[in-house]
């Protein structure tokens, strides 16, 4: 494993370990609180389970060459989040948990499991979001720990 692809696997671990902590220790009232208006914590979480899911498929379609249009407007990730919050808040809290936990894993097995040269050319592409996946997670993850807990 290349020293680029090697960071990104320690960050998403290290994400992943204060992640799993962090859910571990949220009461169901917790999983209900309101992180921001229309964002309630368990729909964080199945917003960050999509992602991570979103982006295993992406790593999958790159490694038969077929990598994500680099110039993909920034406003159509907001659509995505926009169109999927209704269903994300309909998740019963420990159901996100449930979510969250298996695509922190998949992803993370996925970015450990590419090829080195795979890895570089997303960098250089400038894809570092496809593997580098624990930059969204500590956005959520200091998001929810300033909730007051219940």
């Amino acid at each position: 494993m290349g020293q680029v692809l090697a960071e990104y696997v320690a960050d998403n671990e290290a994400a992943r370990d204060r992640l799993f902590a962090l859910v571990d220790a949220l009461s169901d009232e917790d999983l209900a609180a309101e992180v921001e208006p229309g964002w309630r914590v368990s729909a964080l979480l199945a917003h960050l389970a999509y992602w991570d899911r979103r982006y295993v498929l992406m790593l999958a379609r790159a490694k038969e060459d077929r990598l994500e249009p680099p110039d993909l407007p920034e406003w159509l990730t907001d659509v995505e989040n926009d169109a999927l919050r209704a269903e994300w808040d309909a998740i019963p809290g420990r159901e996100a948990v449930r979510l969250v936990r298996e695509a922190v894993d998949a992803i993370n097995v996925e970015v450990a499991n590419l090829p080195n040269e795979l890895a570089v050319d997303l960098t250089s592409r400038g894809q570092i979001h496809l593997m580098r996946r624990s930059r969204h997670r500590y956005e959520h993850i200091e998001q929810i720990e300033a909730v007051p807990r219940r």
